[in-house]
């Protein structure tokens, strides 16, 4: 609840710079637009503006106000420098794909499902006899695949930060006639896949796993 010392303000997310470890967000519904970075390494808010398009630290924002981080009408965090109820801070991409790959590896391995890592796949790959003719091509032909999904299975739904991720295997053919899946992690859970099949996979899932389905 918003006090007399308080005050919220809602944003969404503009972009993000990992080279600098920070996250920029923009105002919403405000015809003049106010900019805010988010420190990935401390959590620190601060202060910026567009100038230049580097969006630089200027300083620190107040304790007293508290952003609501919005995606179209859903509340991803409630977040800001201060300590308050109901606080939810912020969370990256990149730090919500590495606690989904570490859910579903522990649900992998609690239900005993064998996969095989990148490496292995990459391994399977070049053992093909196809692998012969280009060698000197090697990691432009080890991902030439045919770049949409020939089957999609849900495998599992869990929580990650509260939100339900599901995870999938998608089945791929390689140029070669090598079959393999992908297992991922879909952040927009749907209720069926199918419709999907025969499309590209990043319109689909962010990629965590492979595993080999078959050799040849």
């Amino acid at each position: 609840m918003e006090t007399n010392m308080e005050r919220t303000i809602k944003i969404k997310h503009h972009e993000s710079d990992s080279g600098f470890c920070k996250d920029t967000f923009v105002t919403v519904g405000d015809d003049k637009k106010c900019y805010f970075n988010r420190c990935t390494e401390s959590g620190a808010w601060y202060h910026t503006s567009p100038y230049g398009g580097y969006f630089e630290h200027s300083h620190l924002v107040s304790e007293n106000i508290i952003f609501q981080i919005i995606n179209g009408q859903k509340v991803l965090a409630i977040d800001g420098n201060g300590d308050f109820p109901d606080k939810k801070p912020f969370v990256t991409g990149e730090e919500r794909c590495d606690k989904a790959k570490e859910l579903f590896m522990e649900f992998l391995h609690q239900n005993g499902i064998a996969f095989k890592n990148i490496e292995a796949w990459k391994q399977a790959l070049r053992s093909h006899p196809a692998y012969q003719d280009y060698k000197s091509y090697d990691e432009n032909w080890l991902y030439c695949e045919s770049g949409k999904a020939v089957s999609i299975e849900r495998v599992v739904t869990l929580d990650v930060f509260d939100d339900p991720v599901d995870f999938l295997a998608v089945t791929y053919n390689h140029s070669c006639g090598l079959t393999f899946s992908k297992y991922c992690a879909a952040f927009t859970p749907q209720k069926d896949y199918h419709h999907l099949i025969g499309k590209p996979l990043c319109d689909l899932a962010y990629p965590l796993l492979y595993t080999c389905c078959s050799h040849y």
